[in-house]
């Protein structure tokens, strides 16, 4: 999608555009950056960040931790004026999928970044890293507009940043897994003491995982590569791994 600001242009000598009377050589001059607009734009959700509080070893969505929101372009602030605003404000500009807790709240941080600090996490979901999606609402009363409120509402519904990754993206604290045990099985019946067909690695962890998915991982059948992007072994002896 040719974007205002960063399209440009350059004729091409096989053109053979030349002045008229044709006196000149052919022309390979480049252009500015376009100007102007497609039409009038309505602000989208661009990206969805958790920060944790940092408060010591706490993992997890706790009071204190932050989600940011950035929109792509200046918005209207949806006419909150105050420099934060309760949960009850937020709750009519914006349905998060899963329960941010008992109490929460926002506040422009500029035009077209908005922050929301849980004050009370009883009680919620709790949000996820790669799962926690967000709407804009048009239905609660207040309604986001471009800042010079010529566009409609938007009404984005926030799923995928520009990599491609879904959902809210950083974390809400350090990570507390810990690899327990790795313990080796040799095949039965055994035919000798080394790695092999059959022979199996049992990995425990601390604690239940997400299998590094947000959508639901099989339970069998883990891909080799799929392995190998989540552990380094320290070792080279791997062949495959099915």
């Amino acid at each position: 999608n040719p974007s205002i600001g960063d399209l440009t242009m350059q004729f091409l000598a096989a053109g053979d555009l030349r002045n008229d009377p044709a006196q000149s050589a052919a022309t390979t001059a480049g252009s500015p950056a376009v100007q102007g607009d497609w039409g009038i734009t309505i602000p989208r959700i661009l990206s969805l960040q958790a920060v944790s509080s940092g408060s010591g070893d706490d993992v997890g969505f706790s009071d204190g931790d932050t989600i940011f929101i950035t929109f792509s372009e200046d918005t209207n602030r949806a006419q909150i004026t105050t420099s934060t605003f309760p949960a009850s404000v937020v709750d009519k500009l914006l349905f998060f999928d899963q329960d941010l807790g008992a109490n929460y709240q926002g506040s422009w941080l500029d035009d077209k970044t908005l922050s929301i600090t849980s004050v009370d996490a009883t009680g919620s979901s709790p949000p996820e890293i790669d799962l926690l999606t967000v709407t804009v609402r048009t239905d609660g009363g207040l309604q986001l507009l471009n800042i010079i409120e010529t566009s409609s509402a938007s009404a984005d519904h926030y799923m995928f940043d520009a990599d491609g990754n879904y959902g809210i993206q950083g974390n809400f604290g350090p990570s507390q897994i810990d690899l327990v045990s790795i313990t080796a099985t040799g095949a039965r019946p055994s035919s000798d003491d080394r790695w092999g067909f059959g022979d199996v690695i049992m990995i425990e962890f601390s604690d239940v995982v997400n299998k590094g998915c947000y959508q639901g991982c099989s339970d069998t059948a883990v891909s080799r590569e799929k392995i190998l992007r989540t552990f380094l072994f320290a070792d080279s002896f791997w062949g495959s791994l099915a």
